[in-house]
């Protein structure tokens, strides 16, 4: 064990191991013998064994093969591994014939008869003299058909062109490349080309580019698929060309990472298809502009933003002060509600805003550019990777784009449909500077899947359309179907399970009388059997029972043909009740009531109210015939009119027949009836009516000129009223005391003195046109 041990102070210089030939600097202890490389030979590792060479190289020595029928000898050389070759043999390891012999042999080659034609030379094998290899012609001067790369000396290449791949067996005579067929490829068309599987016969792959992983696919829309055929699928992807979405999946897209997207269908069921609808656009008409002038506006904040008031037209707010944030238009009602139609589809508006005092960029990011606020509880915000130079801009209505406000967690597919299914904002960023002095948006759009479009339209890539179970609508299943309605759990906007804010599908409940309830409320509609209520639980108007128990009945009060009850309700003596409507009485509701008149029993007949003068009449109430019993002096049905004889006063009618006048109204009488009583008949009639017209068109005359002169008037009480040189005297003297006040602390103040006489001049000029506006009315000749 002690002979073993490499010792420390055993140095190369005492080993003389060589460093080329050596595995290392230690030798045997006893022996001194060095560790060798790979057929290498001595106690030093210097040379290598015989019939090897290279032991200059440093990682052993490799065997020199020298041909025993050309060799001298197996030694060759160690630097260059050349054999020592018997005459007119050539070669590293002599095993060819040198150029000019021929007839390899053990006794070496014999040296060939001189060619006596150009371009020929010595065939080695024969001796006589032919081409260079793949060589034709008189001279040898060209490359034999299916060979390139003419060498006068050497000849040609062999193109080997692959036969199953090749177009022809000839290649490029300057770079040997072969024409290759469709689907192959390689400097011979030896192997498939990119999207082609299985050599020698080169299958295209056809893989669905849509649904392939793009990493195997390249710009022209070609995929690879594996030597089977079998092309990459995405995640959500099948099928040997990846054409097919998963179960559970739909809409096979290109620009889905995953190929399809999962059915969500509001977890009523995971069966969905592509809907066969294409994009529209709801869209916003005109431009909504904003200006600014003094003031404060006080502005409403909205999820913790700014927002311009109004949903429509243009805008003016006061503003004093710079904004700290960005403003915010909101769209209006029409892009509310639910919009489960436009996931997947694009928000496009265009934004435009005035200022000097922009925001720094980082900061206008830290705000969102579209602010999306659904079933209350869900706030979704989405940032713009870049502020666009023109404002025109395309928001992508799926999760990948979206951030949840004020939260790290990512949103969901789930958290985007159920934002979608009932919105109540959505608010676009309008300012980019402090200072704004204006703002507008246009152009907004929505898209919106349909049905109906033309089949140019674009298909609304992304919306499922779900096979809903009995008791859902909607394209995801989103909306109670006929015959249910929306429940909630209580304080569902407080629960952590966000399906709670969507509600669930609950059946009407319409006591059996009716299918169909709001689909909100459950509130019932068309309620049968006689029957009204939230539920159709009681009796409708004229009617009376219990509709628990059993049918409603109907009420006749006085007959079924004429029911004047509001309803009525059972009774073990008069079998039954009724409550009569307003304006009738009587157990059977067939009597008006006080202050209404009329035959209710009667058929046809009903009640109405007396409708009495209280000033006229003596009491409210009227007789059966509607007659009001009327105040001495009054008349007509409802002691609303004078009677003969009679004049109107602030107490009430008074009489005229006191003596004189009572004699003048009795002659007056009389003449009346004599004039009745001339027969006028053949005799031309006067002209009153063409009297009467002129007489209306001197009143309408006479109403428009005394318009102009109480125009002229005022125009003068317009000039009196505004003692202008008083007030422009006023304005002067109290300027002047300015300045004699500010002079020791304000200096300038000689300015306002000159711009309030500019002020009193202008004064004057107003003066003056006032003087002669009036003159316009009251210098009329």
């Amino acid at each position: 064990a002690f002979l073993l041990l490499h010792c420390a102070e055993v140095s190369n210089h005492r080993c003389g191991c060589d460093e080329r030939g050596s595995s290392s600097s230690s030798c045997d202890i006893v022996t001194g013998q060095c560790h060798c490389k790979s057929n290498v030979d001595g106690r030093t590792c210097s040379s290598c064994r015989p019939g090897h060479w290279g032991h200059v190289s440093g990682s052993g020595c490799q065997q020199c093969n020298c041909d025993k029928r050309g060799s001298i000898s197996p030694q060759c050389e160690d630097a260059t591994g050349q054999c020592r070759c018997r005459p007119g043999v050539g070669g590293p390891r002599c095993d060819t014939c040198l150029p000019g012999y021929w007839g390899f042999s053990r006794q070496g080659c014999k040296p060939c008869d001189p060619c006596g034609s150009p371009g020929r030379f010595c065939d080695p094998s024969s001796g006589r003299c032919i081409c260079p290899a793949n060589t034709e012609g008189d001279r040898c001067e060209r490359c034999s058909p299916g060979s390139w790369d003419y060498h006068a000396s050497r000849g040609c290449k062999p193109c080997n062109c692959s036969g199953a791949g090749a177009l022809s067996r000839q290649c490029d005579s300057r770079t040997g490349y072969c024409v290759c067929k469709e689907g192959y490829e390689g400097e011979h068309c030896g192997k498939c080309k990119f999207g082609f599987f299985g050599f020698p016969l080169c299958i295209s792959c056809s893989c669905n580019m849509a649904g392939t992983n793009p990493l195997n696919c390249d710009s022209k829309g070609r995929c690879q698929c594996d030597d089977g055929g079998q092309c990459p699928c995405k995640s959500n992807v099948v099928g040997r060309r990846c054409g097919k979405c998963v179960g559970g999946t739909f809409g096979l897209s290109v620009n889905n990472p995953s190929g399809c997207t999962g059915c969500y269908c509001f977890r009523r069921t995971n069966k969905c298809i592509q809907a066969e609808l294409t994009w529209s656009q709801l869209a916003l008409p005109g431009e909504r502009t904003l200006n600014f002038e003094d003031g404060e506006t006080r502005l409403n904040i909205t999820n913790q933003l700014h927002v311009i008031p109004g949903t429509e037209g243009h805008v003016t707010i006061g503003s004093s002060l710079l904004f700290e944030a960005p403003l915010y238009w909101q769209l209006p009602r029409e892009f509310m509600r639910d919009k489960v139609r436009s996931y997947n589809g694009y928000l496009r508006f265009k934004v435009h805003s005035e200022g000097d005092k922009n925001f720094p960029e980082h900061i206008l990011q830290s705000y969102p550019l579209v602010s999306l606020q659904g079933n209350w509880k869900l706030v979704l915000e989405y940032y713009s990777p870049a502020i666009s130079p023109d404002g025109q801009y395309e928001v992508k209505l799926r999760e990948d784009y979206w951030r949840l406000k004020n939260k790290p967690q990512k949103v969901t597919r789930e958290m985007m449909m159920i934002a979608l299914q009932n919105i109540q904002h959505i608010l676009i960023r309008a300012t980019d500077a402090a200072d704004a002095t204006s703002a507008s948006l246009q152009d907004v759009t929505l898209d919106v899947a349909a049905e109906g479009f033309p089949v140019s339209s674009r298909v609304a890539l992304g919306v499922e359309q779900c096979i809903c179970p009995a008791n859902y609508s909607g394209t995801s299943c989103q909306n109670p179907n006929i015959g249910y309605y929306r429940w909630h759990k209580n304080n569902y906007i407080q629960s952590t399970i966000i399906i709670d804010l969507v509600g669930e599908s609950r059946q009407c409940r319409c006591n059996l009388r009716s299918e169909t309830c709001d689909a909100e409320t459950g509130i019932c509609k068309n309620c049968r059997d006689n029957t009204m209520g939230d539920h159709c639980e009681v009796c409708v108007t004229g009617y009376y029972g219990n509709p628990a128990v059993g049918q409603c009945k109907p009420c006749a009060c006085p007959s079924l043909e004429q029911n004047f009850a509001e309803t009525c309700q059972a009774d073990r003596y008069a079998g039954y009740i009724c409550h009569c409507r307003t304006g009738y009485n009587g157990d059977k509701c067939d009597r008006c009531d006080y202050g209404y008149y009329g035959r209710p029993s009667q058929h046809g007949g009903y009640c109405q109210p007396c409708g009495c003068d209280p000033f006229g009449s003596v009491r409210e109430g009227c007789d059966q015939d509607g007659v009001c019993t009327c105040k001495k002096g009054i008349t007509g049905r409802d002691c609303s009119q004078c009677a003969p004889r009679h004049v109107t006063s602030a107490t009430g009618c008074k009489s005229c027949e006191d003596g004189c006048v009572n004699i003048l109204l009795d002659e007056v009488e009389e003449m009346i009836r004599a004039a009745t009583s001339i027969n006028v008949t053949g005799y031309i009639p006067a002209p009153w009516p063409m009297v009467r017209e002129i007489q209306n068109i001197t009143r309408i005359l006479r109403y428009q000129l005394d318009r102009y002169h109480s125009n002229v008037d005022a125009s003068q009480e317009l000039v009196v009223e505004f003692d202008l040189d008083y007030y422009a005297r006023d304005l002067l003297r109290k300027a002047e005391q300015l300045e004699v006040t500010a002079k020791e602390t304000y200096p300038p103040t000689a300015v306002i003195k000159i711009e309030a006489q500019t002020i009193l001049d202008l004064i004057k000029s107003l003066y003056t046109q006032i003087d002669a506006i009036s003159c316009r009315y009251h210098c009329i000749p």
